[in-house]
């Protein structure tokens, strides 16, 4: 079973293959890292004043991807994940690892490189803020190795996992190439001049992603966005 942690990026993949993925999307880099048992966190809340569900639907169905997950494991299928340096995706699979700690299953991982140069027609450069914005039927013609991940590597990762989800931080980001702790006010430095420049948040919100994506949920910028606008 293919798992990623882009919901875009895994029906990409069952389209691409015409085979089963799950797609977990947790968005681990946010808000705190208990939230997925607890449907009265804020995070749900403040979520759903920028999406077109409600709290309790936006928890539910973070809850049918777990127990999408928990199917897979009770059958004892071999997992392949499907990763980029991003925190979110190296976060999901820190808490993946933590799930599966001791179970007795084949899990591998795929490691996707999100900077990719092309020869052909003409040479060029692309750089991508994540899984969901790439096309698996491209990826897969790079045939990027897979690596066992072993039980003991997924019990070291859950102990790294365990740490960071005891810091309850606003915000998680991957520097230097690993997920680290940051305050919510991080990119603010960044988001200042659109905001400034622009008559509406809508307006600041398309060039911010025209000229700098950052790799965070579009929900999470307007929110950010729309703050700041207020201050």
């Amino acid at each position: 079973m293919d798992v990623t942690f882009s919901t875009t990026f895994a029906k990409s993949l069952r389209f691409t293959q015409r085979q089963p993925a799950l797609g977990l999307q947790l968005e681990l880099q946010i808000g705190d890292l208990t939230r997925l048992d607890d449907g009265r966190d804020p995070f749900w809340t403040s979520k759903s004043q920028y999406t077109d569900q409600s709290a309790q639907q936006l928890f539910e169905d973070v809850q049918q991807q777990l127990i999408g997950l928990q199917s897979v494991i009770a059958n004892g299928d071999a997992l392949r994940v499907w990763c980029s340096e991003t925190a979110e995706d190296q976060l999901g699979f820190m808490w993946l690892c933590h799930q599966l700690k001791a179970v007795d299953v084949a899990v591998t991982q795929v490691k996707v490189p999100l900077d990719v140069t092309c020869a052909m027609p003409t040479p060029s450069f692309q750089q991508f803020s994540g899984l969901g914005e790439m096309d698996p039927q491209q990826i897969l013609t790079w045939q990027l190795p897979e690596t066992t991940v072993t039980l003991a590597e997924r019990q070291a990762f859950s102990y790294a996992w365990q740490s960071l989800a005891t810091e309850n931080t606003a915000l998680r980001v991957a520097l230097n190439g690993r997920p680290m702790s940051v305050p919510a006010d991080f990119f603010d430095a960044w988001f200042l001049p659109y905001v400034h420049s622009e008559p509406t948040v809508d307006v600041a919100f398309g060039q911010l992603l025209e000229e700098f994506p950052p790799g965070m949920p579009a929900w999470w910028l307007q929110s950010r966005l729309t703050n700041l606008q207020k201050s």
